[in-house]
């Protein structure tokens, strides 16, 4: 039939979708028409026309029968015909639909073609899906210009203001750190359509953290200049006037804050100075943060530029002194209620607890085991996070010592790759030791049972959402332990070399009290941090002498006195200066072994470099000076002694601690027990002499 021959014909195929020809404008296609007819005009004074007038018209009625009924079948190709016309589709609304149907491969080929060609694309905040989709680990090809091409297509502010937070949390919510171009050309393209309300804290924050300081003053002068520029187009009169100096207050006051918490004071300064000098506000907050921190780095010039440039009230509220939780009312706190109670008032927003963090691990431990719950734990966690960084970054501290003090070290590598960046340790073997061990029950014989039955509240399964904190040295000090705990000997070797060689390639430069912010490197095969052009050097990636302090107790149990004497040696040539601590582990290994001179002159060496001025190397050697002996110090040679039974020789330290503190039972108990096992011996000693004596 007529209409299956239509619809059949190869050179007419009526299913085929047709796409509009979008440089034929109506205009074009009408003045095209008239001409076409133009053409068959003819004057009426032409021969033919007036021959065509005298033409007759037919008499009789038209012939339907040439004609093919109008069956179903030519009704149903005529309406696919027609259905046919109206899905004419632009090829910007094929983009749309390939983006919104989840095909970003195909949609890559056709944006380029498109923008090969010319032609427009309008905004649409459909796109937002591709350039998420570019942010994923799986992506191939070159993200930064994926990104830049799909996240320029977003709308403006003033069609409709956007939080980005689920690109915020794929740029920022991850365990390492992503490609810092990414994120700074997501923060100009953001502040070019004035979306910089919602996403300067995070992006200012990490570039003026991972970059150097020129390439960070380079970026604020083309963020400001791009937000800027759309507030002058947007928002005309006061009230865009007031909003941009609105936006340039918070982005210098947290650039200054960021750099001050970097520990990169003169860089603070020099911003503060710079914004003043072009009559841009900085609050308050950080006027009294920048001066706090110099006074405590010492810097009284720097200090002096700052107190001038500040408004006259801020320097009244800085010198009023700081309180906090001693340790005396911490132990007068006997209920878990008072401290609880204890605890969440020292937790204050923009501040560090002013608690210990042992306490705090303690109360952890009993209130879980007296009362079995999470309620109270949970609380304090919140309100910790909802105060701001420090006081998060302090109370994950509190968490891990938790976990560290009662062996559990999955948990340990669990509740840091929850929480922070993935900086400062090997990430390579985190991720390791968490996919192949937290998920299973037993991990055979000698290895860590991770015991999911007691809703651990620490390593909980859901997925951190928030920005990832930035490590301090007293964090990664305590995952390089519990790796350290984790592996066998032949690994604690190596394990100590990528410590060294991160030591080496991060000095020491920040002191570890300043050390809050993190810093950015990529991660080579020993999954260690390299510095790159243009990335600041930050604290995370610095050691400190914490760091070392595992590894010392590791080799001094296996009784490698090589390794140990390496450690102090590595220790000193990184200039980092042996402590307390690291004399303590060493003079307790040679009392176990009875090494009675190697111990004395230890002993001997704190106790005179302690009582002279606080120095940090003998100006007559050179050689570093011994810290003041704790009475940790002698009791643990007393400890070691008793052990290597040279009961005479831990007589004669607790004569020298007695002489030095004039201790008191009842001040510490370890010391206490230690006592109490030599005053049995020497009880045991005179009966026996008494019983042995001749009558």
């Amino acid at each position: 039939m007529a209409s299956g021959a239509l619809r059949l014909t190869p050179w007419m195929p009526a299913a085929r979708t047709r796409f509009k020809v979008d440089f034929l404008t109506t205009r074009a296609w009408t003045q095209a028409k008239n001409h076409f007819s133009a053409s068959y005009q003819l004057p009426s004074d032409h021969p033919s026309a007036k021959a065509l007038e005298k033409m007759p018209y037919p008499t009789t009625s038209l012939d339907h029968s040439i004609f093919e009924e109008e069956s179903l079948e030519y009704t149903s190709t005529v309406e696919e015909l027609n259905s046919s016309a109206e899905r004419i589709m632009s090829s910007v609304q094929v983009l749309l639909q390939m983006v919104s149907e989840g095909r970003y491969a195909a949609a890559e080929k056709l944006h380029a073609e498109l923008v090969d060609m010319g032609v427009s694309i309008p905004p649409s905040h459909v796109y937002e899906k591709a350039a998420r989709y570019v942010l994923r680990p799986s992506f191939r090809g070159d993200p930064l210009t994926a990104f830049t091409n799909w996240f320029s297509l977003i709308p403006g502010a003033n069609v409709k203001l956007r939080k980005f937070r689920g690109m915020r949390t794929q740029l920022f919510a991850r365990d390492h750190i992503p490609r810092i171009d990414i994120i700074m050309r997501f923060g100009l393209i953001a502040a070019s359509k004035g979306h910089a309300r919602y996403i300067t804290p995070e992006v200012i924050s990490v570039v003026v953290r991972h970059t150097e300081p020129a390439v960070s003053t380079q970026y604020l002068a083309d963020f400001e200049k791009e937000a800027m520029k759309w507030t002058k187009s947007a928002v005309r009169g006061m009230k865009g006037m007031k909003r941009g100096t609105l936006v340039l207050k918070d982005m210098h006051s947290l650039a200054v804050r960021t750099q001050a918490i970097a520990g990169r004071l003169g860089e603070a300064v020099a911003l503060v100075q710079a914004a003043r000098h072009r009559g841009v506000n900085i609050s308050e907050f950080t006027y009294s943060m920048l001066m706090r921190r110099l006074r405590r780095a010492g810097d009284e010039q720097a200090l002096d530029i700052v107190r001038e440039l500040a408004p006259p009230h801020i320097q009244d509220t800085f010198d009023v002194p700081w309180t906090s939780a001693s340790a005396d009312e911490v132990a007068e706190v006997s209920t878990l209620a008072s401290r609880l109670r204890t605890i969440r008032k020292a937790i204050k927003p923009h501040s560090c607890i002013s608690h210990p963090h042992k306490s705090i691990a303690d109360f952890i431990h009993d209130y879980r085991e007296t009362t079995n719950r999470e309620t109270a734990i949970s609380l304090l966690r919140k309100r910790a996070f909802r105060c701001g960084r420090p006081s998060a970054s302090d109370w994950v501290l509190a968490e891990l010592h938790y976990h560290h003090s009662r062996n559990e070290f999955v948990h340990v590598l669990l509740v840091f790759k929850n929480y922070f960046h993935l900086l400062g340790v090997p990430a390579d073997m985190v991720r390791f030791y968490i996919r192949t061990r937290v998920h299973k029950r037993r991990i055979g014989p000698g290895l860590l049972r991770v015991d999911r039955t007691h809703g651990d509240f620490m390593s909980t399964t859901k997925r951190n959402s928030r920005p990832k904190l930035w490590p301090t040295p007293y964090h990664t000090a305590l995952v390089w332990g519990a790796l350290l705990w984790m592996n066998d000997n032949s690994t604690v070797d190596r394990l100590y070399r990528r410590l060294r060689s991160q030591a080496l390639q991060n000095p020491v430069m920040i002191s570890a009290g300043d050390a809050e912010s993190p810093g950015v490197s990529a991660s080579n095969d020993e999954g260690l941090g390299n510095q790159k052009d243009g990335l600041a050097q930050t604290p995370s990636h610095v050691i400190d002498g914490a760091h070392f302090i595992p590894f010392l107790v590791a080799f001094t149990k296996r009784q490698q006195i090589e390794q140990a004497f390496q450690v102090m040696s590595d220790m000193v040539k990184l200039g980092i200066y042996p402590g307390v601590e690291h004399w303590t582990i060493l003079a307790g290994f040679f009392a176990r072994l009875g090494d009675a001179r190697r111990v004395m002159w230890i002993l001997d060496r704190m106790e005179a470099d302690g009582d002279t001025a606080d120095t940090r190397s003998n100006s007559d050697t050179g050689m570093p000076k011994f810290p003041a002996p704790t009475l940790g110090t002698y009791t643990n040679v007393m400890k070691s002694f008793i052990q290597a039974g040279r009961w005479h020789l831990a007589l004669d330290v607790r004569t020298r601690m007695m002489t030095r503190f004039q201790y008191v039972a009842g001040q510490w108990p370890p010391t206490d027990r230690v006592l109490s096992v030599l005053k049995a011996y020497v009880d045991d000693a005179s009966r026996s002499a008494t019983v042995d004596r001749p009558v």
